[in-house]
């Protein structure tokens, strides 16, 4: 056996390895092979952990990201309220009127909602833009001067918020007492060159028409990504520092 996976290979790398092997191995009956069966469930397990460890280990970009989007909402409110105001102090008495009446229904549910927890914010924020949408006001929001269109940004931005803020949320309830991913790597990489290959190895020797596929599609997957991993050991070796779980 000469093909194994690079101890350099990163987490995703690592990774990106089991989703083949769980991919080439369903086109094979396996039943009558206990052992690779165990082998590959055993792999699917310690794979599935790696792949938590790493978005747990990536949530800070996640992090980042909700950080910079609500930034967005709160410039693109805090414009919209700007635009109402200045429609208030308007000499055309029709647009004035509508503008105040429009701010005293932001006054209801806090004209500083962007300041506020996400939670305040999104229900805050969405009951009035709900109001706002309904005929009367729309049709009153419309006749101010710039206004339509910072709502419809606030409201495009609002929405990517949430998102992110649910992206958050959801990578947070999937991760308790998560391993380090440079660790969890090491043992899915463990189960791949000690126990899966070895075996694949053997029984290719036997009933190569039925194992040779499967055999030469992983081989042909940890050369690439040992080729990528060797590649960036060589850039890396004047100096530069590669995160462990991320791709380049």
């Amino acid at each position: 056996m000469s093909t194994t996976i690079y101890f350099y290979c990163n987490g995703d790398e690592v990774n990106s390895i089991g989703k083949t092997i769980e991919t080439e191995s369903v086109k094979i009956d396996t039943s009558e092979d206990p052992i690779l069966t165990q082998i590959i469930a055993e792999e699917k397990q310690e794979r599935s952990v790696l792949e938590n460890s790493i978005k747990y280990n990536k949530r800070g970009s996640v992090s980042k990201e909700l950080k910079e989007l609500d930034d967005i909402f709160d410039h693109d409110f805090t414009c919209m309220k700007g635009f109402i105001i200045a429609n208030r102090n308007m000499g055309n008495e029709e647009i004035a009127n509508d503008a105040n009446e429009i701010w005293d229904l932001m006054g209801k549910y806090n004209r500083q909602l962007h300041t506020l927890s996400f939670e305040g914010q999104f229900t805050n924020a969405n009951i009035l833009f709900s109001k706002l949408e309904e005929p009367v006001m729309k049709a009153k929001l419309e006749k101010l001067v710039g206004v339509n269109d910072c709502f419809v940004k606030a409201k495009a931005s609002l929405k990517n918020v949430e998102l992110c803020y649910e992206e958050l949320n959801a990578q947070e309830s999937q991760m308790v007492d998560v391993i380090a991913p440079s660790s969890q790597k090491n043992i899915l990489r463990n189960i791949i060159n000690e126990k899966l290959l070895p075996h694949l190895n053997n029984w290719n020797m036997v009933q190569p028409d039925k194992y040779g596929a499967l055999l030469d599609a992983i081989e042909r997957r940890i050369e690439e990504v040992n080729a990528k991993a060797r590649a960036r050991k060589t850039r890396n070796a004047n100096g530069g520092i590669e995160d462990e779980t991320t791709e380049d």
